[in-house]
């Protein structure tokens, strides 16, 4: 058997709908400025029958297969968001994970030398920026600032990190420990900062996510699947802790 190297091994997950066009140039970005710096181990990916055809979830397998021949391909009788993560994360391996969805694209190349380097400085995940990532000045990790009042005036504050379902680089054993405290039912991320899923919070509240910029210091992906279901009038809606698809389109 050939000996990895655990400096370049990365397994790759990443959950998606059938939506052949976006899959199509995340995974040329991907494999572009990430896959070709790592030595890709596994590529596992959830595949939920939301959206598209029959035909549209065909293209997808084929284009996957295209990239990765061996990949692991799951595709559940019932889409199911959390369901996807708490799977996927759950059957990490090796020591270094890249979490992904099917709609986004990265700017500039990422290295493993720059991921072990963060890693070696002690975070557990790395994010890529987006504009969409919340940043609290002086503070390079994912976290949501509490601030304590009195008479309405701020005494003091206590930054809490928070981790997010956003793309980034996980190391296999805490995808596994968070995999083990997700509520399927339950938004993903809501469930990570809402209160939702209180020991889920605490836990996370004791790793740091890194967020890794590009050279200008400004995001480093960008969302493909906003302006996706902005054209067909799609958007996420959560009631009660749990995501719902709603189309205005829909009966």
């Amino acid at each position: 058997m050939t000996q990895r190297n655990d400096d370049i091994s990365l397994d790759v997950c990443m959950v998606a709908t059938r939506r052949p066009d976006l899959i199509t140039q995340t995974l040329a970005s991907f494999q572009d400025k990430v896959f070709s710096s790592f030595d890709i181990r596994s590529f596992r990916i959830n595949l939920d029958p939301i959206f598209g055809t029959q035909q549209d979830q065909d293209d997808c397998i084929e284009i996957v297969n295209g990239y990765f021949p061996q990949a692991k391909i799951t595709v559940p009788e019932a889409p199911g968001f959390c369901a996807a993560v708490k799977r996927l994360w759950a059957g990490a391996e090796g020591r270094l994970m890249l979490h992904l969805e099917d709609d986004w694209i990265v700017h500039e190349p990422i290295t493993h030398e720059q991921i072990n380097a963060l890693i070696a400085e002690g975070y557990s995940a790395i994010a890529p920026l987006s504009k969409h990532h919340p940043t609290t000045p002086g503070v390079d990790y994912i976290c949501k600032v509490k601030t304590r009042r009195i008479l309405g005036i701020p005494v003091s504050r206590r930054i809490i990190p928070k981790l997010g379902t956003s793309p980034k680089f996980i190391l296999s054993d805490y995808a596994i420990a968070v995999a083990g405290q997700l509520n399927p039912d339950l938004d993903p991320e809501k469930q990570m900062t809402n209160n939702l899923n209180p020991a889920l919070e605490k836990f996370i509240a004791e790793r740091k996510c890194h967020l890794l910029r590009d050279a200008k210091g400004g995001p480093l992906i960008t969302d493909i699947g906003r302006a996706w279901r902005d054209a067909r009038m799609i958007e996420k809606v959560v009631v009660d802790g749990r995501s719902i698809w709603h189309s205005a389109d829909a009966s």
